[in-house]
């Protein structure tokens, strides 16, 4: 299936199910705090789902070739993991960590994408440099979600805001399109050269992900699912569900 231009009823649909996802990211974001067991956070957060009536499209997640489906709600990754990764039991957020919540909920027919970063008071400025950085370069990308831009400016926004930083980019994973599944086309890569891609237009959907690293790229897989950092350096990861318009985006999900 190519890229899917989503329809006025269908988009309405989105924007009902980005209202309530992003209240939701809301009351989690101000959940996590040192102490926390990181398995409390999928309590709360599926506590949430179930007060908003919505569901997370993470849990039983199995795409093609994976043998073993994804085994959360939510993906949670802690200061030295990385993308992909999930809560397990007895392992506590400290008073130095860096950390990333991203979740994928649906109503059953539309889904919406969106993360957050949350650095901990007690942590390293690296770590609160890295997470403003990466939400500045989901910013700065977002002013070329307008239709008629090539997808590459996008792209290349998020690597020049990350490296004019001191920052890297991963290059195996990126955002996507999103509406009527939970990814679509087109892949949204945090790398590019402006004029790349194919044209933005009207009515497309997408879940812009800005993933930056403190050093290598390099990733390592835990297991099927979850992933650390080689060189043991720091993660974080700002996305939002957004529309493309004629005169710009319009967020649909997230804390931008």
């Amino acid at each position: 299936m190519g890229i899917v231009i989503k329809s006025p009823a269908e988009i309405k649909s989105m924007k009902q199910l980005g209202k309530k996802h992003s209240q939701v990211l809301k009351k989690l974001y101000d959940f996590v705090e040192p102490g926390v067991d990181a398995i409390e956070i999928e309590k709360y957060y599926n506590s949430l789902l179930k007060e908003y009536r919505i569901k997370s499209a993470c849990k039983g997640y199995q795409p093609k070739g994976i043998k073993r489906p994804f085994p959360s709600t939510i993906c949670v990754s802690l200061s030295g993991e990385c993308v992909h990764s999930y809560p397990r039991a007895g392992v506590k957020i400290k008073a130095t960590d860096i950390v990333v919540i991203d979740t994928v909920v649906t109503d059953g027919k539309v889904y919406t994408d969106a993360a957050f970063t949350k650095v901990m008071d007690g942590a390293e400025p690296i770590k609160k440099k890295l997470s403003s950085t990466a939400r500045q370069a989901l910013i700065d990308s977002l002013e070329y979600a307008k239709a008629g831009n090539p997808l590459g400016m996008i792209s290349y926004t998020i690597e020049r805001t990350a490296k004019d930083a001191g920052f890297d980019v991963l290059y195996d994973y990126g955002g996507h399109g999103i509406g009527l599944s939970l990814w679509e086309e087109p892949f949204i890569p945090n790398f590019g050269r402006p004029g790349e891609g194919p044209e933005l237009k009207e009515g497309m959907t997408l879940a812009v992900e800005t993933l930056l690293v403190t050093g290598s790229p390099r990733v390592i897989q835990v297991d099927e699912w979850a992933t650390r950092l080689a060189d043991g350096g720091y993660f974080a990861q700002w996305e939002a569900t957004v529309l493309v318009t004629k005169r710009g985006y319009d967020v649909i999900a997230g804390l931008i």
